[in-house]
């Protein structure tokens, strides 16, 4: 396997406030898996700090790592969204929205002082979350008649799966969740297991 089958993002969000020369920020970290958990998140904020400056965030997802956004929300182009966006890089999180709440305090920062106190925020946000390390883990199904079981169970032991469901009718129909490291071992033995049906489903992250 040339890619790597794990990825670090937030287990357990983090939140952080942060005075500066009179405006007061406050950050708030939280694990998502698609944009419309994104849109969701950003809504609920906004609604809850209506009466704020500026809302302004970055995000990440996909282990791969190549769909993000930044958004500076009025503020000066590059002086929010991406000193926010830059302490997820330096985490290497994905899965990951960053959000910061801006309430003016009668003092213009400066794109120096604004970079410097939404980069702040955002990173003790990120400091007071839970940070864990997740596997991305490839889900087949596993399709035997009643007399092949012992097989299709010889079969996931060997290759490390985790059993999500097993369910008896006409045959017996088992769903698995297997690293994407041990696929490829996986699909291998499976081929020696002739009375098995095995059938790729889905990923999960």
């Amino acid at each position: 396997m040339l890619f790597s089958d794990t990825y670090k993002t937030i287990d357990i969000k983090g939140e952080s406030s942060l005075k500066f020369k009179g405006s007061k920020f406050f950050g708030f970290a939280f694990h998502v898996k698609n944009e419309e958990m994104i849109k969701k998140i950003l809504s609920d904020l906004r609604i809850q700090f209506s009466d704020a400056s500026h809302c302004c965030y970055a995000w990440r997802i996909g282990a791969a790592k190549t769909a993000f956004r930044t958004d500076d929300d009025g503020e000066p182009s590059g002086s929010a969204g991406r000193p926010i966006f830059k302490y997820i890089q330096n985490q290497d999180l994905t899965n990951v929205i960053i959000i910061v709440i801006r309430y003016f305090g009668g003092t213009l920062l400066g794109i120096p002082g604004l970079i410097e106190a939404y980069g702040d925020t955002a990173k003790m946000a990120i400091e007071n979350a839970k940070i864990s390390t997740k596997t991305i883990n490839d889900i087949y199904s596993i399709c035997c008649e009643y007399n092949n079981e012992s097989e299709a169970y010889r079969l996931i032991r060997f290759s490390g799966a985790a059993i999500i469901t097993c369910n008896r009718y006409e045959n017996i129909i088992f769903e698995i969740s297997i690293r994407q490291s041990s696929v490829s071992t996986f699909l291998h033995q499976s081929k020696t297991f002739h009375k098995l049906k095995v059938l790729y489903l889905r990923t999960e992250q």
